[in-house]
């Protein structure tokens, strides 16, 4: 979104699985910032360093992140 971009968001209990080109996950900062959440695409992240496993995508819940 651009800054002076008005966007009315209504979020719903829909539950909805991100996309690894989801705008919340290309702007981790974004992801960090309204979910408390550091998510990286683990595939390039060397096995022993992985906290969610080789691919895995966030999921959202109204306005929470799913915990895993």
């Amino acid at each position: 979104m651009l800054p002076d971009q008005n966007v009315d968001i209504d979020l719903s209990d829909e539950v909805l699985i991100l996309s690894p080109f989801d705008i919340l996950n290309v702007f981790r900062h974004r992801l960090k910032d309204f979910f408390d959440f550091d998510y990286q695409i683990e595939y390039f992240v060397p096995a022993a360093k992985r906290q969610y496993g080789y691919f895995s995508l966030p999921i959202l819940c109204g306005d929470q992140r799913a915990s895993n």
